[in-house]
């Protein structure tokens, strides 16, 4: 067997003479991180490279990542073999998690005596530690483990001869939640493929969470074998992966997947004694008012003025007839000309009514346009008196039309009695459209529903009389309710409403005048549909299939999908209750509470933030919020504080609405990015600094655009300043300590360094004193000080701290308690007060011989012995009684284990050292 002592020799490198992968580039930045300077090479991955595990505790999870990760860099695979726990150093790569034996591994490493344990680094953490020789990754859990792997890979030189460089790094996150929102749909297999390459990606940035969210997760148990087989592989893929998944469920505001099992179950708006004749068996409308628009064909005109409206936007400037394009008739109105009117940009008909309260109408155009462009909308929309919008239906305008094309809209009345009504373009910046043959009526039945909740009556308009369904009247039902696609939850603007007949031998005949009074509908936007709270057969449902969904995947955390709850409190279920929208959205919350732990009772549960924001969708004094009837303030006050906050509030108020929910005691974790910048998430983040209980954030995309979780990866794990420092190993005899360091803000962040401090003491019983640092930074963040020590200084603790103008403090080395510490050995017996420096000089001339040189000659009945790093004295003595000069020993190191030791020659009263470096 070949033996081989190689001599460490000390070199001192300037700090900032790097070479190779710098930890300075790694995504995220580690809490700590530097390189080791003092060593001329570095560890090379190659054939005969083990991997070394714990044979009591083997994580072979581990070990296979770490192989998996070589073969994406077309690197060999590396075998795996248990450690000798008597080695002092190891040759290869070696994995554990809380490891005993590596930590001693660690405290032996000079630069920084530290150990890994359930709290240190923390949850999620790591130290990775590398020499020429070895490296150690040694993870608080299996996570931890994990991220050392990935940043390990993340090091390596040159993928032909893989190299990394000497460092140590010390990493855990700031915060325990690093979530991404992922919306899909599992049946589609290619999208399953898909999710896996993001999610990977995600978790190479370390994110931990994913919000998986799915529209069929509401009507999971119609599910084909293939969805719930490609389900299984995501969360095997995401366990493989330590990804959490977290389901998205109960979508309470954006309902249409629950909705899928019965339409009918939609929040209902009112109509009030709706008033009609009986002709021919059917039910004729007899308008509250006949004709709602005098000249809805433009027909008539003077100059560019229309009559019949009450306002249109700058005629001559922007409006003008047009005899030429025209849908019918002799005219039309073209909006036009928008660049000649600098600074305002509106192109809209506006048409005053008086109308009934709780009334249906319908609104529609001809709109043709030709290279239009906007900014904003185009709309046909109903405003009341108090400023409440009545209709938030989106029509998409292209830019252009290649001829005509009909909009129709509905909406109510409600509460109102007088409207303005509009159609029109706001935010028009150039090109040209046209409207022509307006449309404003009262219309029955569309999008009607029927359910206990909303109930339908049919009564003498004089007489207390009710007439009965199945009995004087044909069954009432909307077959086109929800029925947009050939599965039920999708709803349309418009549509033909029902007929209502009279039944052969009911009380009902042809002449008869009735009133009628239903619910029904609307969606928001582009088909947002809200389900009703109260309705007994909602939670049926919701608990159905949760049920189902929650034995596949057994998440650790639910995340509900409470949001932009639009349409609220009209119908009969809500208003029988005679409360506010408020406590019926806490009602609702509460039972949604109930459901989740009812099967899995230790699940953590979040909530979207904005309808329990006081700064956002439940303001205070605000009963215009959309189409909910009633106030939304306080319905925070009651649900449980269990119930953690995904914060989405990124306006003007948004530190306010964190605040607001700090106060209340909740839980909270922010959502930025919304398909913004890399800034949008520093933002975010800032705004959170100071906030307690806060516990992370959720990339949040609404296109599907993952190409910034990278940056939010890299802002959700740690924060700059960035602080590297090569900490020194021993006080020298000059006691002039020279600190290299360099202080960086980080590649992602706009901020300066505002402060940047060292802290020292000379005694474990003094305060730290500090020393302004900033003014010795050039313009690279680089910089040195000479801390001048006395002459009788044995001990000296220090650390750095950095402050930059977002707020945010550095340490190093990281930790609240933990301190870069120097000590100077004190002895009479200790010749040179430097014990580590090599006084002998050792090397072999043949196997098992060492010979020595620089043998102090003045020994006299001088012991030999050999300790290993951890102490522990080897199995060697060797005795001289009385003068002599060695030059050679005979020893037998074959039953000694690889590892540095320590010759240790005393007589009684000196003693010298060599440390050696045994490979064999």
């Amino acid at each position: 067997m070949k033996i081989v002592i190689i001599v460490y020799l000390f070199l001192i490198f300037s700090f900032y003479c790097l070479f190779g992968q710098s930890v300075e580039t790694l995504l995220p930045q580690p809490r700590c991180s530097y390189e080791r300077n003092e060593y001329s090479t570095n560890f090379a991955i190659q054939k005969n490279t083990k991997i070394l595990l714990n044979s009591a505790k083997p994580e072979f999870f581990a070990a296979y990542r770490l192989n998996s990760e070589l073969r994406k860099r077309n690197i060999d695979t590396l075998d795996i073999e248990f450690w000798n726990g008597n080695d002092t150093l190891l040759n290869g790569i070696a994995l554990g998690i809380l490891d005993s034996y590596l930590n001693n591994l660690l405290i032996r490493i000079e630069q920084k005596n530290i150990t890994v344990n359930k709290y240190y680094p923390g949850k999620e953490g790591y130290i990775l530690d590398v020499t020429p020789q070895q490296i150690v990754i040694n993870g608080c859990d299996s996570a931890g483990l994990i991220y050392g792997i990935v940043t390990l890979m993340q090091l390596v030189i040159n993928n032909k001869s893989p190299q990394i460089k000497p460092c140590r790094i010390v990493d855990a996150p700031q915060y325990p939640i690093r979530w991404f929102y992922y919306p899909m749909n599992i049946l589609v297999p290619s999208n399953t493929t898909k999710a896996k390459q993001i999610w990977e990606e995600a978790t190479n940035y370390r994110l931990n969470g994913v919000n998986l969210t799915d529209y069929k997760f509401s009507f999971i148990s119609k599910q084909p074998k293939n969805y719930f087989d490609s389900l299984q592989s995501l969360k095997d893929f995401a366990n493989h992966h330590f990804l959490e998944i977290i389901p998205g469920v109960m979508p309470f505001g954006y309902s249409n997947s629950i909705l899928y099992w019965d339409p009918s179950l939609a929040s209902g708006l009112p109509v009030y004694n709706q008033k009609f004749v009986i002709e021919k068996d059917t039910a004729r409308l007899i308008p509250y008012v006949k004709s709602y628009l005098t000249n809805p064909g433009f027909e008539v005109f003077n100059g560019n003025n229309f009559t019949g409206f009450g306002y249109i936007d700058q005629p001559g400037q922007l409006s003008f007839v047009d005899t030429v394009v025209k849908h019918s008739g002799k005219a039309s109105i073209r909006f036009s000309n928008f660049e000649s009117v600098p600074g305002y940009k509106n192109a809209r008909i506006i048409h005053k009514i008086v109308t009934k309260p709780y009334t249906l109408f319908n609104a529609s155009a001809w709109v043709r346009s030709e290279n239009l462009q906007y900014s904003s909308a185009f709309q046909i929309t109903a405003i009341n008196s108090k400023g409440r919008q009545l209709c938030f239906i989106n029509l998409t305008l292209p830019r252009t039309t290649n001829g005509w094309q009909k909009y129709d809209v509905t909406f109510n009345s409600l509460d109102s009695d007088t409207l303005n009504v509009y159609w029109g373009v706001w935010g028009a910046t150039s090109g040209s459209f046209w409207l022509d043959d307006l449309v404003l009526e009262e219309v029955p039945f569309v999008n009607l529903i029927r359910r206990s909740g909303a109930p339908l009556t049919v009564s003498h308009p004089i007489l207390d009389v009710l007439y009965k369904e199945g009995i004087d009247f044909d069954s009432l039902y909307d077959a086109k309710l929800g029925a947009v696609y050939s599965w039920y939850g999708e709803y349309d603007a418009w549509h033909q409403p029902p007929t209502f007949r009279i039944k052969s031998g009911g009380r009902l005949r042809n002449g008869d005048t009735i009133l009628i009074s239903y619910y029904h509908t609307t969606y928001i936007y582009d088909g947002q549909v809200m389900i009703s709270t109260t309705e007994p057969k909602t939670y049926e449902i919701i608990e159905r299939e949760f049920k189902i969904l929650d034995s596949l995947l057994k998440p650790r955390t639910y995340f509900m999908n409470h949001d932009e709850i639009r349409i609220m409190n009209w119908d009969w279920g809500d208003q029988q209750y005679g409360t506010t929208p408020a406590m019926l959205l806490a009602r609702n919350v509460n039972k949604c509470v109930d459901i989740i732990k009812k099967y899995n009772s230790n699940a953590s549960i979040w909530v979207w933030s904005d309808m329990f924001d006081e700064f956002h969708n439940a303001k205070p004094g605000n009963k215009n919020y959309y189409l909910v009837n009633g106030e939304l303030a306080g319905v925070s006050d009651s649900i449980p504080k269990s119930v953690g906050i995904v914060n989405w509030n990124h306006g003007n108020n948004a530190v306010q609405s964190l605040t607001f929910f700090e106060n209340k005691g909740f839980r909270q974790i922010t959502a930025p990015y919304y398909d913004t910048d890399e800034q949008h998430i520093r933002r975010s983040k800032n705004n959170a600094k100071s906030i307690s209980n806060f516990d992370g954030m959720m990339y949040t995309t609404w296109t599907n655009n993952y190409s910034y979780l990278k940056h939010f990866g890299y802002l959700a794990w740690n924060h700059s300043p960035f602080i590297y420092h090569r900490p020194l190993t021993q006080i020298p005899d000059s006691r002039l300590i020279n600190l290299e360091y360099k202080v960086s803000k980080g590649i992602y962040d706009s901020s300066q360094i505002e402060s940047f401090k060292l802290y020292y003491r000379t005694s474990p019983n003094n305060d730290f004193s500090s020393i302004d640092l900033k003014h010795t930074l050039n313009e690279n963040g680089v910089g040195n000080y000479l801390l001048k020590l006395d002459s009788n200084t044995y001990f000296l603790e220090y650390y750095f701290e950095a402050i930059n103008s977002d707020g945010w403090t550095t340490k190093v080395p990281f930790g609240d308690t933990v301190y870069y510490k120097l000590t100077k050995e004190v002895s009479s017996s200790v010749r040179n007060d430097d014990i580590f420096a090599t006084k002998l000089s050792i090397s072999f001339e043949k196997s098992n011989v060492i010979k020595i040189l620089n043998f102090p000659k003045d020994f006299k009945d001088f012991k030999i012995k050999i300790f290993n790093f951890l102490g522990q004295q080897l199995n060697f003595s060797y005795e001289i009684k009385g003068n002599s000069i060695l030059s050679n020993i005979i020893i037998n190191l074959n039953e000694f284990t690889n590892g540095v030791c320590f010759l240790v020659i005393s007589d009684g009263t000196s003693v010298y050292f060599s440390k050696a470096l045994l490979i064999k």
